[in-house]
Formats: C-alpha cells, sequence, structure tokens
C-alpha cells in the first residue's frame, strides 16, 4: 500500500521517535552488511534510489508500507523482520499491547514525494508469518500528486472512520466506514484521504514468501 514514495526531506520531531524507536533503519543497513550487499545493489532490487536507501536507513525519512516491502523482499527477509526486538520468542501466537505499538508518520514539511499517511503495525512478535496487518491514518492535508505502485501479494482493507479514495487502472472507488476492499496488490494502485474526517483502516497485507 501507498501514496507516495519517500523521497528527500528530513522526518519531523512528530514522527522520529518512534521511528528510531523501531530502528527501522538500523535494521536494514545491519542486514545489508551481514549479507554482503552493497547499497545500490538492495536499491536496485527494491526499485528506488540508493539516496533515498540511504535516508531510509539513517531514519531521515519513514519509508511507506509498499517500499518496506520491496525492501523486505530485496534483503529475503519477512517485513515483521523490521519491527521486531532482537530477543524475540518464537511461539505460536502473539498478543500487542496498545502501548507496544509504534507509529510511523509521515515525514513533516514537503520532500519529493511524502508518506500521506500514518501506520502502526499491529503484529511483530510472531516470526515467519505471511500476513502484515496495520492500523492506518490517512492524512487530508497531502497535496502531493499520488505516484501509483504495485508490488507482488495481496491487500485487504477495512475502513474504520472518515473516507478513502482507491485509485487503479481499473478505475476510481470511494470507501466508507464499513466498506472493504480486497485487492491483488500487482494492479497498480494508489489510496488517499478525503473527506473532512481524518480516515483510519486496517490494512492486512499479505506478502507471501519472500
Amino acid at each position: 500500500m501507498r501514496s507516495g514514495e519517500s523521497g528527500g526531506g528530513a522526518m519531523g520531531p512528530a514522527g522520529a521517535d518512534d521511528v528510531r524507536d523501531l530502528r527501522i533503519g538500523e535494521k536494514i543497513r545491519s542486514i545489508r552488511a551481514s549479507k554482503g550487499l552493497g547499497a545500490a545493489d538492495v536499491a536496485a532490487k527494491a526499485g528506488i534510489t540508493e539516496v533515498v536507501l540511504g535516508q531510509i536507513e539513517n531514519d531521515v525519512v519513514a519509508p511507506p508500507i509498499g517500499t518496506l516491502l520491496k525492501i523486505a523482499r530485496a534483503l529475503e527477509v519477512p517485513l515483521a523482520t523490521f519491527f521486531q526486538q532482537p530477543d524475540e520468542y518464537r511461539r505460536k501466537f502473539e498478543v500487542v499491547r496498545a502501548g507496544e505499538r509504534h507509529k510511523v508518520r509521515r515525514a513533516a514539511g514537503r520532500s519529493e514525494a511524502p508518506v500521506s499517511y500514518s501506520y502502526e503495525a499491529l503484529a511483530f512478535h510472531l516470526p515467519d508469518r505471511h500476513m502484515e496487518p496495520f492500523l492506518v491514518e490517512f492524512d487530508l492535508d497531502a497535496d502531493e500528486q499520488l505516484e501509483a505502485v504495485s508490488h507482488a501479494g495481496e491487500e485487504f482493507l477495512f475502513v474504520l472512520e472518515g473516507e478513502i479514495e482507491f485509485r487503479s487502472e481499473q478505475g476510481v472507488i470511494v470507501l466508507r466506514p464499513g466498506d472493504s476492499l480486497y485487492f491483488d496488490s500487482s494492479l497498480t494502485h494508489a489510496l488517499r484521504g478525503i473527506g473532512h474526517v481524518k480516515p483510519k483502516a486496517i490494512a492486512v497485507v499479505y506478502s507471501g514468501r519472500q
């Protein structure tokens, strides 16, 4: 899911702390180094520029979910790796308490293509899973030109509040509270919040096997 690729621009104070607590950039850099992969190679496999990858690794910008999924595939690791603690205990179930979640917010200020939504991983303890659930809050002030994206996998979206516009090569759909959408992620798509209430939704990304 994406409504804008991470580009330049600095992470504002409101979003930086949670992103740094998650250490997403540090984990990406560490995994890349452990596999002996150069930044240029990983960036090329993920379909982003080396500059953007560097900004993500240094926690300067917050990667959209779709971009994070592509980086996970390039590194051949589960998406959940970026949200787990190093000492996670292997088990067959998990409980994520409300206070454990970290919100990844859009970058403050303008950038080439800022993230126009914030998201929280709702499951990140259990390893080797194939579904990634998120609580997503869409901004209403994102006036950038939406950049559509496609990637392997499937997605499910359930609208909790507000209105969300789903754009694809097959048309435009407006989703309202109680509406749900299931789609093949290979369909070129983009999502944005519309109306007067900040939309919230549960999004589930099926990433398949890495």
